[in-house]
């Protein structure tokens, strides 16, 4: 805009940026850590709080992404309100599980976060011992 303005008027001019997307969240961390891992065996899914939202958007929500297994708590909800940093999960009877997340910061999310992944085992039953045959 162009024109004269009185002297001693108060102009408000407004910069505006582009509003950063939240960063990557941290890993999430299985227990136990290492397997073997079975069919339909309850492990621990947990992920630190996230403090990397961007001013003026509150910590919504995390969004958890789960193939080939179950969330125990909450009704098996995957989407977790912002106090909850940990789920109980049963695996699948498949060959593997996986696991990732993002974070809600009010109408802001972060993209997914490095994907965790188990290879699932069906425990061997061992041999009958059998007599020797004479």
């Amino acid at each position: 805009p162009q024109g004269t303005v009185a002297s001693n008027t108060l102009i408000a001019v407004y910069f505006y940026a582009a509003i950063p997307q939240p960063p990557k969240p941290r890993d999430l961390v299985v227990t136990p850590a290492s397997g073997p891992y079975a069919p339909l065996q309850e492990i621990l899914l947990e992920w630190p709080g996230y403090a990397q939202c961007p001013s003026g958007f509150a910590l919504e929500s995390y969004t958890l992404q789960v193939v080939g297994g179950t969330i125990l708590d909450g009704e098996g909800a995957t989407v977790l309100q912002p106090e909850q940093t940990a789920v109980n999960i049963a695996l699948g009877e498949g060959a593997s599980f996986t696991a990732s997340y993002l974070v809600k910061c009010g109408t802001l999310s972060s993209p997914l976060s490095a994907e965790i992944s188990l290879e699932i085992t069906t425990p061997v039953e061992p041999a009958p011992d059998v007599p020797a045959v004479d």
